[in-house]
């Protein structure tokens, strides 16, 4: 097997040696191969602790332990008394990890925002590519509700929010979609104030770059689309630095 194809907890343990894996570590490693092996999908039953137990010669509290490394992981979920299922993957784990990492680091929330950018850019481009006439007719939808919710705090938050996702639909890479979901969740989750990002004090100038995104995807020009992306990104530079002088400073 390709180390692509491993699963996230494969990739995590391929370059450590054996002697530094615990029992558990191994477990959880041999799970998750299992779990890709033989295709198991969400909703899908695992072995019973007994035969895991058997399988890797350990105990039934080592394979417990080894389960619960993958229940954290977002790969699958158990509940007592019944075997463990596979879990529809989502971006939960990595939204507790960016979250923690922007609370760790005064510059975690720039940092986040950084890598939210670069996904972004590359996300718009592609969808630059492969946009449909019915892709185009929904998001000039997501563009006038922006146009109408611009002097409403939640409603254009929720707009801006939706024109995004759908750029990211369009894409087609729901693994992209798991990351910038998780990073968004952990930037609203941890900052007080990040509103003022979503919500500029002038709105008709943040519309108009959302406006500039939509045109470009219409006209299927993926480097206008990426300009247009990055001028979005660049009119928040001010606000993304107050807060972060202000996380700096202990305030938030």
């Amino acid at each position: 097997m390709q180390q692509a194809n491993l699963p996230l907890v494969q990739l995590h343990v391929a370059h450590t040696s054996d002697r530094q894996m615990s029992l558990a570590d191994r477990v959880a490693d041999g799970v998750a191969t299992l779990i890709m092996d033989q295709d198991l999908r969400p909703g899908d039953a695992l072995p019973a602790e007994g035969f895991l137990a058997a399988r890797f010669k350990v105990s039934k509290t080592v394979v417990r332990e080894g389960l619960s490394q993958l229940v954290g992981l977002g790969l699958i979920e158990s509940r007592k008394g019944s075997v463990a299922t596979v879990k529809r993957l989502s971006g939960k784990p990595l939204q507790a990890y960016f979250r923690f990492a922007v609370r760790q680091d005064p510059r975690g929330l720039i940092q986040a925002i950084e890598l939210r950018r670069v996904l972004e850019e590359h996300v718009v481009t592609v969808a630059a590519k492969q946009v449909t006439e019915k892709d185009i007719r929904s998001l000039r939808r997501c563009l006038g509700h922006l146009y109408v919710t611009r002097d409403l705090d939640d409603e254009w938050t929720i707009a801006d929010a939706e024109f995004h996702r759908h750029i990211l639909e369009i894409a087609q890479n729901a693994t992209l979609g798991r990351i910038l979901a998780a990073i968004s969740g952990a930037l609203w989750e941890t900052v007080r104030g990040m509103r003022s990002l979503h919500h500029p004090t002038d709105t008709l100038a943040s519309y108009k770059r959302h406006e500039a995104i939509f045109e470009a995807l219409a006209a299927r020009d993926s480097d206008a689309a990426r300009a247009a992306m990055a001028a979005h990104f660049d009119a928040m530079k001010d606000a993304i630095d107050r807060l972060s002088a202000d996380i700096g400073n202990g305030s938030s």
